[in-house]
């Protein structure tokens, strides 16, 4: 199965082949212990995993991206914390497959946020950016 592996860091976006079954290798790319959908986008089943603890590392760099709406359909306006991993859906059996996005879609609408930092607070995530390499 290819996946898309977005690297705000590095700021990058590749396309890479996984073998098996398991999602073990989704924590291992993404450096975390837990991932969640952070959005869905392109409405074909393809959804962007990522750091379900992503925005809970206070005063630790994190970088930032989003996906721009007016370029491809994106269910979260938000940004998203770290590395992230783009995945497509058989939505008939709910089995991971190569994504209907391509890399040239997804480059074309993800936006980099630069370096950022969270701060968790009794009313919610802020993140002070230190950064900007697009408009966001």
């Amino acid at each position: 199965m290819n996946v898309i592996i977005i690297d705000p860091r590095e700021r990058t976006i590749k396309q890479v082949t996984v073998k098996g079954e398991s999602h073990e290798w989704l924590a291992e790319v993404i450096s975390c212990n837990m991932f969640c959908i952070g959005s869905y986008i392109g409405g074909e089943g393809d959804a962007i995993f990522v750091d379900d603890e992503g925005l809970l590392y206070e005063d630790l760099p994190t970088y930032f991206f989003k996906i721009d709406g007016r370029v491809l359909q994106s269910s979260n306006p938000q940004m998203l914390a770290g590395k992230a991993v783009l995945m497509g859906c058989d939505e008939s059996t709910g089995e991971s497959q190569s994504p209907v996005t391509s890399v040239e879609q997804l480059t074309e609408a993800v936006r980099w946020c630069g370096l950022g930092f969270t701060r968790c607070t009794r009313t919610g995530i802020t993140v002070d950016l230190k950064e900007f390499g697009a408009a966001i």
